[in-house]
C-alpha cells in the first residue's frame, strides 16, 4: 500500500486493522510504502481506513507468497 501520510501513528493503525500480522514501512518522498503481512485479504478494512484517516492512496496491491516463502515459514514455525 502506498500512502501519502505524516500521521505518526500510521503504523499502530495499520497493525490493528483485522488480518495484519505485521507493518513495514519504507518513506518515499512524500509518500510512504507500508508492506503490511497478512493472514487473510484486509483490502477493504485499508481503504475504509485510508478514507477515514484522510490518506491518499495511489497503490494497493497484494502479493502472494511464494513456494520458497512458505517452505521458510512452515519449517520455522516448526522449530519453535
Amino acid at each position: 500500500m502506498e500512502a501519502k501520510t505524516e500521521d505518526p501513528h500510521a503504523l499502530a493503525k495499520l497493525r490493528s486493522v483485522h488480518g495484519v500480522k505485521d507493518v513495514v514501512q519504507k518513506r518515499m518522498g512524500d509518500w510512504t510504502r507500508f508492506i503490511l503481512h497478512v493472514e487473510k485479504d484486509p483490502r477493504e478494512s485499508l481503504h475504509a481506513l485510508a478514507v477515514k484517516e484522510g490518506w491518499p492512496v495511489r497503490e494497493l496491491t497484494r502479493h502472494g507468497a511464494t513456494l520458497e516463502q512458505v517452505f521458510a515459514e512452515v519449517t520455522h514455525a516448526e522449530e519453535q
